[in-house]
């Protein structure tokens, strides 16, 4: 068997490490193999690995093949005994050659694990505070070793603190470059992002877009899914309400602006010179030149919101007297119509109640309770879409 290779490559001038700088055949094909491996070269490699040789070339094999036997015997540096020339020949061409030192290190390079993304995206709204996104590994790792990532996106990265809407795992906004590491033994890894709830109107979906990198053929390679991304949905926005009241009004509609931030609401109603009139300076309950407060409570699966006094014009407005409205919009498990949608819509069973007061937004006037009107039935919240849309950028990291 021949220890020269029959693919035009001057084997003798190949350097030999006789100075420094100079690069070894095998650190040739690696840097050669990390540009022109295809899918359809590793389909050929594999189905090549299905060839079983005898026993006795089988035990050779265990015993010889090594990266630095094959260039041993491709550079004639040594002398093998034609079993072990057989054994070296690792893609069972007959030829001892450069082949079979990029075979040996492209299927060695697969000996270790694969490193993927379980799926490619998820989507999170900012109150739901942790996110874990899972990686998948082709088998146990045999080793420590530490996996690498990237972050770009139009979220920041960063504390609350500074303006960040979220932190990730072994991120290093120095660097750009995150770390997660791996024990012997472990057949997946997690990402683990903590959401921050900022409270701001004027935000649309943002992402975060981690890309996995590095491994090497001692360490890991990666596997089909090497990005996933995250939508980052705003909890923050003006909602339409609108109240279907069978026994009162029929139908009323208004808008509700709602924030939170750290799992406390807040909100108001919005003025509409309609059933929402334009709160007068003196109100004691005005909220901005143009909205009256709303007290919201909420939950993981339900949300209560309070409205009024809000005042009502009155045909006996000449007796000075006038009607407080008030709203209880309320969500939650077990009513007939319940839905429950924090990013989409809420829906549920209404209230209002015409309250006859003295002058406007006045004490309750007892003696004409009588004229107290209550009416109840359902409502449903819509959320408004944003005007505002996130430019694509590079991720920016909070300060």
């Amino acid at each position: 068997m021949s220890g020269k290779g029959d693919l035009g490559v001057n084997l003798e001038a190949v350097p030999r490490r006789e100075g420094p700088g100079e690069l070894c055949l095998a650190e040739r094909i690696r840097a050669q193999g990390q540009r022109v491996i295809s899918h359809t070269v590793l389909v050929t490699l594999t189905a090549l690995l299905v060839c079983i040789p005898n026993s006795d070339v089988a035990r050779a094999q265990g015993q010889l093949v090594r990266e630095e036997n094959i260039l041993d015997g491709i550079l004639e540096r040594r002398d093998f005994e034609p079993i072990e020339l057989n054994a070296l020949d690792v893609n069972r061409d007959g030829v001892l050659d450069v082949a079979d030192l990029t075979f040996h290190l492209l299927r060695n390079a697969h000996l270790v694990p694969s490193v993927a993304f379980e799926k490619y995206t998820s989507r999170v709204c900012e109150g739901d505070a942790a996110l874990t996104i899972p990686l998948v590994f082709s088998k146990d790792f045999e080793a420590p070793v530490t996996i690498t990532y990237t972050l770009t996106g139009t979220a920041a990265h960063g504390p609350s603190s500074a303006g960040g809407d979220f932190t990730i795992t072994g991120y290093d906004g120095a660097t750009g470059e995150g770390a997660i590491a791996v024990e012997a033994g472990e057949s997946t890894a997690f990402l683990e992002l903590t959401i921050h709830d900022d409270g701001l109107l004027d935000e649309n979906m943002e992402t975060v877009t981690l890309t996995l990198s590095g491994g090497d053929a001692q360490t890991y390679y990666l596997g089909g899914l090497q990005t996933h991304v995250i939508y980052l949905d705003d909890n923050d926005g003006v909602w339409r309400a609108g109240l279907e009241l069978p026994d009162g009004p029929g139908y009323v509609a208004f808008d509700i602006e709602m924030a939170q931030e750290n799992g406390v609401f807040t909100g108001r109603v919005l003025a509409d010179n309609g059933v929402i009139p334009t709160p007068e300076e003196d109100d004691p309950n005005r909220d901005g030149d143009d909205g009256w407060q709303a007290d919201v409570v909420g939950s993981s699966d339900a949300i209560r919101i309070e409205i009024g006094p809000i005042p009502v014009a009155s045909s006996l407005s000449v007796f000075d007297m006038h009607y407080s409205r008030y709203f209880v919009l309320e969500a939650k498990p077990g009513q007939i119509n319940y839905v429950f949608d924090a990013q989409q819509m809420f829906s549920g069973q209404a209230t209002q109640v015409l309250e006859p007061v003295r002058g406007r937004l006045g004490p309750v006037w007892e003696e004409r309770s009588y004229l107290r009107r209550e009416a109840t039935g359902t409502f449903a919240m819509a959320r408004h879409p944003s005007d505002v849309m996130a430019e694509e950028v590079t991720l920016s990291d909070a300060e």
